[in-house]
């Protein structure tokens, strides 16, 4: 798995991902492999003061399938408007509705 360079990371910031809540992104292990779910953007949030690089941490929670088989990790999000990109995830719960992921952008 290829790993984006730290200015990829540095593009992505709270405004992108705004007016996409609601939209759905698909989710794979691999780059160029086969979704192996979708999760809805079901939020973002500010959280915490301005860091050392002129960024406001924030906060992105996705919804999915509660049987999905998705782990704390990397995977690649790929959205029709957004492209791809490489975005480490934590579970962080679980209901027979849906599993909330979460991803932190410092």
């Amino acid at each position: 798995m290829s790993q984006p360079s730290p200015a990829e990371i540095e593009l992505l910031e709270f405004e992108t991902f705004e007016p996409l809540v609601g939209s759905d992104f698909a989710l794979s292990s691999d780059e160029k492999g086969e979704a192996q779910a979708t999760l809805k953007l079901s939020s973002a949030v500010h959280i915490g003061e301005m860091n050392p690089f002129g960024r406001k941490p924030f906060s992105l929670v996705f919804e999915g399938d509660p049987n999905a088989d998705i782990s704390q990790g990397s995977y690649w999000f790929q959205h029709a408007k957004l492209g791809t990109h490489l975005i480490f995830i934590v579970p962080i719960s679980s209901d027979s509705s849906c599993r909330r992921c979460q991803a932190i952008f410092n």
